[in-house]
């Protein structure tokens, strides 16, 4: 089920991004779910690098759209690098689905 998307962020700057989720090519409603989403060095990686601050969209018609976004201060304690992240969403009743994966790539920022 989960969709593959390299992501480009700028060191130091806040994040957001918006994560359509879809099973079998239909919207996917996050309705009474929880969500998670850790960037690691690699998947092997024991501690994460960062954590995901993860939502359901506000829009009331957008049941299958999350928010997911770093602050400034979380990106900015990110080396330049390549990394690895996943988000994952669980139901009440405990089943975790992995709707997203990728590769993160951290540019380093020039004024500090």
């Amino acid at each position: 089920m989960a969709s593959y998307e390299d992501i480009h962020i700028d060191q130091g700057a806040e994040f957001t991004a918006e994560v359509t989720v879809q099973k079998d090519n239909l919207d996917f409603d996050l309705t009474g779910y929880s969500y998670a989403g850790q960037i690691r060095k690699t998947v092997n990686t024991t501690s994460a690098a960062a954590t995901f601050t993860i939502s359901q969209s506000t829009d009331s018609d957008l049941t299958n759209v999350l928010e997911i976004s770093l602050s400034a201060s979380v990106t900015a304690g990110l080396t330049s690098s390549r990394y690895v992240y996943d988000i994952e969403v669980t139901s009440g009743a405990s089943a975790i689905y992995r709707v997203l994966e990728g590769q993160i790539t951290i540019s380093k920022n020039v004024t500090r």
